[in-house]
């Protein structure tokens, strides 16, 4: 059976799975059957969206859809409320940040240093702006949800993390006192040779 390649695709296709065109050398269509349909729905989606229209809060316009960008949900894809012109202004006038502001890593070694001088950080090992604490047991910055509550300390939460508290709690995990081992005796002591002395004694005296 005759095959060709479809210009688009590049698969190697029988002859049957390409239209008839009587401008080519072979008579066929350089593209096959299903490319050239999904290039004729590709055709009319654009024409619908170029007609279809859209309406902008931001500047209280009806624009059509290739004014919007397209973003991608769960659902599937959507355009986005604001069009193009309206969110790059958006864009312009949001607050950029500093190129002096610290990462996240950072700040949590520059509190762990700090915390670290004192029995009792208190305060310094709590930072509300990134929801983290710093754990006295294990000496690290964790977030808010790591802690167990406690109403009696200053932001509600414990100054120990979950795990801390769980492996203090676990007896598995609790180090085992050592045994004091009572002292032997040894022949340098001296009551050791007053036994010596009396058994040689009471050999004599019999």
């Amino acid at each position: 059976m005759p095959t060709k390649i479809c210009s688009l695709c590049g698969e190697k296709k029988d002859t049957y799975s390409f239209n008839p065109d009587p401008t080519t050398p072979d008579s066929l269509n350089p593209v096959c059957k299903n490319c050239e349909h999904k290039q004729k729905l590709d055709q009319l989606a654009k024409q619908f969206i170029s007609t279809k229209k859209k309406y902008c809060p931001y500047c209280n316009t009806d624009q059509p859809l290739t004014n919007f960008t397209i973003k991608n949900t769960k659902s599937g894809q959507s355009y986005h409320t604001w069009c193009k012109t309206c969110y790059n202004k958006y864009i312009a006038l949001k607050p950029k940040p500093t190129p002096n502001q610290k990462s996240l890593t950072e700040i949590k070694a520059e509190m762990i240093t700090e915390c670290k001088k004192y029995k009792r950080p208190g305060l310094r090992g709590i930072n509300t702006e990134y929801n983290i604490r710093y754990c006295t047991s294990c000496k690290r910055v964790l977030p808010f949800t790591d802690f167990p509550k406690n109403k009696n300390k200053i932001n509600g939460l414990a100054s120990s993390c979950k795990e801390c508290t769980n492996n203090a709690q676990n007896p598995k995990h609790q180090t085992k006192k050592p045994t004091q081992h009572l002292p032997q005796t040894t022949t340098e002591e001296p009551h050791f040779f007053k036994r010596v002395f009396k058994t040689i004694s009471s050999i004599f005296s019999t």
